[in-house]
């Protein structure tokens, strides 16, 4: 198994090259950013979490530096703007609806055999970078649990393991949630939800299992709280929170 130092450096230097690619555009003149962007300090967490939110939306193998920076910037504006009088935006973090880079891998017998002897060559038809850092046979079941360092698309990378000998299917690796209940979570359990309303992001704070929930969209490129979202509010409120909704279930299951 890859040690955890190795993933912590991993992503360091996966965020330093979005942030020095980010510089390097802003200095050569080849951004047309309008007018001058507040001043935000960014935690390692921060570009982690902006990380795994573009992989979410952009639905690539690996998500675009545009898509990480707008998001980096706009969740942690919004944040900056309402911490002092809405304590959950920083208490709340994003989790993606699957683990980013980790597929399971269901195995033919010959496929099997080969995994758990360390000598399955279906992988060397692939880049490098695209074969697993770790691997994780079962060896009551024919099944194989392949990790990545990066943050690839769970998704993406299942259809590039169902073209590889001995791969009878590939499915990402889902977290369970239980309530109190003892109910699965839906998609409304997750802490954040994200996406465009207008063509400006807008997001969806979870503080429970249950409403309300904390909605914000940016208008004219600023932050608004638009208030707390139950069953009762605004008729033109609750269509925009659905709308947020079909987007987060079709990305995740993209």
């Amino acid at each position: 198994m890859v040690s955890r130092e190795r993933v912590v450096q991993r992503w360091y230097s996966l965020v330093h090259v979005f942030l020095i690619s980010c510089i390097i555009l802003s200095c050569t003149g080849e951004s047309t950013s309008p007018p001058p962007l507040p001043d935000i300090e960014y935690s390692f967490e921060d570009s982690l979490e902006a990380i795994h939110m573009a992989v979410l939306w952009d639905e690539r193998l690996l998500p675009t530096e545009s898509t990480t920076e707008a998001l980096l910037y706009h969740l942690n504006y919004l944040r900056s703007m309402w911490r002092s009088s809405l304590e959950l935006v920083d208490d709340q973090r994003f989790h993606p609806p699957w683990e980013i880079g980790v597929v399971i891998a269901g195995l033919d017998s010959i496929a099997a055999r080969e995994f758990r002897d360390g000598e399955y060559s279906g992988f060397d038809s692939l880049n490098d970078s695209l074969i697993p850092d770790s691997i994780i046979v079962f060896q009551t079941v024919d099944i194989a649990t392949c990790y990545y360092d990066d943050p690839y698309h769970p998704r993406r990378l299942c259809e590039i393991f169902e073209a590889l000998p001995g791969i009878e299917y590939a499915v990402p690796s889902v977290p369970m949630f239980i309530d109190g209940a003892g109910s699965s979570a839906t998609e409304d359990n997750f802490p954040i939800q994200f996406g465009l309303i207008s063509g400006e992001w807008a997001f969806i704070f979870h503080d429970d299992w249950d409403l309300p929930h904390y909605y914000f969209k940016f208008i004219s490129g600023e932050p608004d709280f638009l208030g707390m979202v139950t069953e009762n509010s605004d008729s033109a409120l609750l269509i925009e929170i659905e709308e947020l909704r079909q987007q987060w279930m079709m990305k995740s299951g993209g």
